[in-house]
């Protein structure tokens, strides 16, 4: 804002607002005001001038005239100047430089300290929306499709700072399923509330569970890095960390611990309600300034406690607990996480159903971890569809067994009986169908006029296809080998 020069305020347009000046026709004489004069005062004729006002002369006086000025009104005193702009790249000499010079100017000070600079929303591949390319798309379309919610958080996660935003349907499409997956959640929570009008209190620390414990020492860390992110004007880094603790911790793993002890008795069921609620209020918070509308209606069927208010804009912001601190939860979490996982992962490479009860044995796990694994065995049968789960010292191996490693431990899962030569001939037919599109991929990406020609995006597709068509055929010999009996003992 140094060395600023005179600024042309007339455009020669036939639409606009008309600059507010009359030349006399007999004396020359220039008249400017707010009311249309009728006669210059030697009695001549006016004739107003034919330019109209720059479109960003009005624009610059927004931060303060729509507050009463040039009256020092209460809503001027209050709001004036404010803290943030946020902007495109694109119109800071336009608006924001103009405002800074007519707020210094007619207010007696900037408008606002601080300037965030957003992206362009692109197309998805890039490209900046055009009528004549025929990429443009209209907001109120999409959030008829999809939400306004989903619009925002898509907006929200993809505005990493000094780059655009190529909206891509697919990226919309998924953030819709992510609202859908809150919606699910929710229901789940308010089938529990049932009559519950008043919040019930958290139970103390030693009635807690190791799930309770470990939810809320998650939702610490995440209420701390959301916080700094908004205040660091990362919203994309807010937004991703909201996204997978309530995706991939929450409704996945808590969530589906808890149903358990909601099956139990009073004390058991109460204190799983008390956290449940919790969780689902504070992640509500955080999650209203970027998804308002799913939030508000939400939340307005929670229990609450008298202190929040009656909207959850006004309801406080959540903050952290070092008393929800708990690495000792965190810990044995992961094992019971990774114990579950490897089992899954196993059940999905043999193709076994879910609804198929295996059982599963844990070897050479340390005093402490078979600890938690037995203090957990009911949740890790559940979750991994076993029908039976033990740790021992030494475990037996049998034609049907199939072994993970999972840090110093092994995990020997016990697979249904079947045909290993039907089993053998399935993914035999898989790998050759990945064999015949990955040749397929080479071939293309060793041509020089494929690679030179064709738009980067699909050359990048291409390339991405053929990293996770390799991923897939290892798995693929991996698993073929083990029911060949050439896995590991």
């Amino acid at each position: 804002m140094r060395d600023i020069h005179d600024w042309c305020i007339s455009r020669q347009l036939w639409w606009g607002h008309r600059i507010p000046a009359w030349y006399c026709q007999r004396c020359g004489k220039m008249i400017v005001s707010e009311e249309t004069p009728s006669a210059c005062d030697c009695g001549g004729g006016l004739e107003q001038d034919t330019d109209v006002l720059d479109t960003w002369f009005s624009s610059q006086l927004w931060p303060f005239s729509t507050m009463g000025w040039p009256d020092r009104t209460r809503d001027l005193e209050h709001y004036y100047p404010t803290d943030l702009m946020l902007t495109a790249f694109d119109i800071i000499f336009f608006w924001v430089a103009r405002m800074i010079m007519s707020g210094v100017k007619f207010a007696g000070d900037v408008p606002f300290r601080e300037v965030y600079i957003t992206g362009l929303v692109r197309d998805e591949r890039g490209q900046k929306m055009s009528k004549s390319r025929g990429n443009v798309v209209d907001p109120l379309e999409v959030m008829d499709e999809i939400g306004a919610d989903a619009l925002r958080f898509t907006l929200t996660a993809m505005a990493v700072p000094g780059m655009d935003i190529p909206l891509s349907e697919s990226r919309m499409t998924g953030y819709r399923q992510f609202i859908n997956k809150i919606w699910n959640a929710s229901r789940f929570v308010l089938m529990q509330v049932g009559e519950l009008k008043d919040r019930p209190p958290l139970p103390p620390r030693g009635q807690l569970s190791v799930a309770d414990r470990w939810i809320l020492h998650r939702l610490n860390g995440v209420i701390g890095e959301v916080d700094e992110g908004f205040r660091s004007y990362r919203f994309d880094v807010a937004a991703d960390r909201l996204y997978h603790f309530f995706w991939h911790e929450y409704a996945d793993w808590y969530i589906e611990l808890v149903k358990l002890r909601l099956q139990e008795g009073s004390a058991g069921r109460e204190h799983a309600l008390a956290v449940l609620l919790e969780i689902h209020d504070l992640v509500s918070r955080l999650l209203h300034p970027i998804i308002p509308f799913v939030t508000e209606e939400i939340w307005q069927q929670l229990p609450r406690r008298a202190a929040d208010g009656a909207t959850i804009t006004l309801a406080p912001f959540p903050r952290k607990n070092a008393d929800w601190e708990d690495e000792d939860a965190a810990r044995e979490l992961e094992l019971l996480q990774g114990i579950v996982t490897t089992i899954r992962t196993a059940r999905a490479e043999r193709n076994v159903k879910r609804s198929a009860k295996i059982g599963a044995m844990v070897e050479g796990a340390s005093g402490e971890e078979q600890r938690v694994l037995n203090e957990q065995s009911a949740a890790i049968a559940t979750l991994a569809g076993l029908d039976a789960f033990e740790c021992a010292g030494a475990a037996p191996r049998g034609a049907d067994t199939v072994t993970r490693v999972f840090g110093s431990m092994r995990v020997h899962i016990r697979m249904p009986h079947g045909d290993p030569g039907a089993e053998v001939e399935k993914l035999r037919k898989k790998l050759a169908d990945i064999d015949r599109e990955l040749a397929s991929i080479e071939r293309k990406l060793a041509s020089e006029s494929f690679v030179a020609r064709a738009p980067q995006e699909v050359v990048e597709e291409a390339r991405a296809r053929r990293e996770i068509l390799a991923s897939q055929r290892g798995k693929l010999e991996a698993t073929l080998q083990e029911l060949a009996g050439q896995g590991p003992a």
